[in-house]
């Protein structure tokens, strides 16, 4: 299963939550290309409402690979959504409101264990104090939220 094909779940797990969303937002970041070093960061789905706003790394499979770079992708979303310019740019194209939540999708399958990259991610995140949280679509498609992302205010 592709990513993009399980963005309609997550968006419409985000919308029973209360909040608004975008997929794939792309944030133009030409004029600040030697701070970042790329000329644009695109947001898997970012929700966004009165309740707060939610950035959501979406993932196939549960691989280390896919993973690993999935959490390096939050880590950067949380620095970025910090950085007043790139705030700028995206309160332009939604509404930005604290508190800010951050978490991983990812989609369950046979050929690889959630649990374990459950423990992994919890204990690296606890580990780095990282507030992000771990969601999970199962095979009948729907969204669980495993662990939940804590609140987080800049």
């Amino acid at each position: 299963m592709r990513e993009e094909r399980f963005y309609p779940i997550i968006e419409e797990f985000l919308k029973k939550k209360g909040f608004e969303c975008k997929k794939k937002l792309v944030v133009n970041l030409k004029t600040a290309i030697e701070k970042y070093g790329q000329k644009s960061w695109h947001f898997d789905i970012l929700g966004y409402g009165d309740k707060g706003t939610w950035a959501i790394e979406c993932k196939q499979s549960c691989a280390l690979g896919q993973f690993s770079l999935a959490l390096g992708q939050l880590i950067a979303y949380k620095h970025l959504i910090g950085d007043d310019f790139v705030r700028n740019k995206l309160e332009s194209k939604v509404k930005l409101c604290a508190p800010f939540f951050f978490s991983l999708a990812l989609v369950e399958s046979e050929q690889w264990p959630i649990r374990q990259q459950t423990n992994t991610f919890k204990a690296i995140c606890d580990s780095k104090h990282l507030p992000f949280g771990f969601l999970l679509i199962t095979k009948d498609q729907k969204v669980q939220e495993i662990i939940p992302a804590t609140p987080f205010s800049y």
